[in-house]
């Protein structure tokens, strides 16, 4: 039970990151997380597993949110 918990979680939250996503994220994405932009495609895509990755982008979406607001 507790790995269809943390994998509903993951992916509700890859639902909001790319929600809020761009054109060029990906690629500011990747280089934020130092990986390439097909990982982070696949990240977001839900056929790969990376903390760094969805860090960076929430990083991302969020300190955009600040300069907007």
């Amino acid at each position: 039970m507790e790995k269809t918990l943390r994998g509903k979680k993951r992916k509700e939250r890859i639902r909001r990151i790319r929600a809020n996503l761009i054109r060029g994220d990906i690629n500011m994405i990747a280089a934020r997380a130092e990986v390439s932009r097909v990982w982070v495609s696949c990240v977001l895509g839900g056929e790969g597993v990376s903390e760094k990755v969805l860090r960076a982008a929430e990083e991302l979406i969020a300190e955009r949110k600040r300069t907007l607001n």
